[in-house]
């Protein structure tokens, strides 16, 4: 995401939830089904302008597996990132707190966002 996002990397951040992540995705797994899944916590940073931006990006990763009689494997993967961003110096997770459980995206928003960053990728 760094290079997507054309970020500068900072550290990775603790990550108190990744047993807890990684246990409630196994739980789904069943004879002929495995299900597995990986949280990382990172900070970045960027100006716009002349300040400048601290973002904590918290990446999921949940992927699944399962046998298919007659046709072999089938795999899927999918990918959440969740990105909140301050003045350096001034980001506190309880920020965002109140918003984390009502989250709506715009719908017109991010279509034109997943657009940028599709162009983004191929350009790479």
């Amino acid at each position: 995401m760094t290079g997507v996002l054309q970020v500068e990397f900072v550290r990775d951040d603790p990550n108190p939830d990744l047993a807890t992540f990684q246990r409630n995705v196994a739980s789904n797994s069943r004879p002929g089904f495995t299900s597995e899944g990986d949280l990382a916590v990172a900070t970045v940073r960027y100006r716009v302008n002349k300040s400048e931006i601290e973002d904590h990006l918290r990446v999921t990763v949940s992927c699944s597996a399962y046998s298919r009689t007659g046709s072999g494997r089938a795999e899927n993967c999918s990918a959440f990132v969740k990105w909140e961003f301050a003045p350096k110096g001034k980001y506190s997770s309880e920020t965002f707190a109140s918003i984390n459980q009502s989250l709506t995206i715009n719908p017109q928003w991010n279509q034109a966002w997943t657009a940028v960053m599709i162009q983004k990728i191929k350009s790479q």
